[in-house]
């Protein structure tokens, strides 16, 4: 602060710093749904909007008062979609957390909402949706899309002559809407540069252009 007070006649204060502080949490996860077929119990949530989302957490519990911690934490992902190989009973808690650690309020899905038989789904078309943030980062790098059936799908990272960065075969996740973070699926690390990130399944096939930035 500089105050004056006459004619060539200035005062200024002390410097005091200051800084902001990201206090707030991601959106609870929603709609948070899970159903029982073939031995197991299939989670599926939606994807989180916060432009600062880092992961999911996943817990899972005895009963809907269990406290989710360190001993009850069952995945931490950016997947929108977990299958947890148990018999029906269990309470499931699901939370959102950003890259400054704010965690979310929990979703809770109690044994009443395991079913025999998944729900009938809406038909579903293939797309691959654009990167955001684009640019991105190679320590995040994002892929969001939707598979319309259950069967072999492949998500590659391609450099500008082609050559591939990185692959995850995906078609295990199912139908559905999916988000995989591509940074740790290569054998090298993804430097600055222009990508191309590709969805390919069956005969279908989706290309997305992508900047990292470091």
């Amino acid at each position: 602060v500089r105050a004056w007070t006459g004619p060539y006649t200035y005062y200024e204060s002390e410097l005091h710093p200051a800084m902001s502080v990201d206090n707030l949490p991601p959106p609870t996860p929603s709609p948070f749904t899970v159903s029982f077929a073939g031995g197991g119990a299939h989670l599926h949530w939606g994807v989180n909007t916060a432009a600062d989302f880092t992961t999911f957490r996943l817990y899972r519990g005895a009963d809907p008062a269990f406290v989710p911690g360190p001993t009850t934490l069952l995945a931490a992902t950016t997947d929108t979609g977990y299958v947890d190989p148990v018999q029906p009973g269990p309470t499931y808690k699901l939370s959102a957390v950003d890259e400054h650690g704010n965690e979310s309020p929990f979703a809770t899905l109690g044994p009443s909402g395991i079913v025999d038989v998944p729900a009938p789904q809406p038909s579903l078309a293939f797309a691959l949706d654009p990167t955001r943030p684009n640019p991105a980062t190679g320590r995040a790098l994002i892929a969001r899309f939707t598979l319309p059936r259950a069967a072999a799908a492949r998500l590659e990272l391609l450099d500008v002559v082609g050559r591939r960065v990185a692959l995850r075969e995906v078609g295990g996740l199912g139908a559905g809407t999916h988000t995989v973070d591509l940074s740790s699926a290569g054998s090298r690390s993804i430097v600055t540069g222009v990508y191309f990130m590709r969805l390919s399944q069956g005969e279908n096939a989706a290309v997305r252009r992508v900047v990292v930035l470091d």
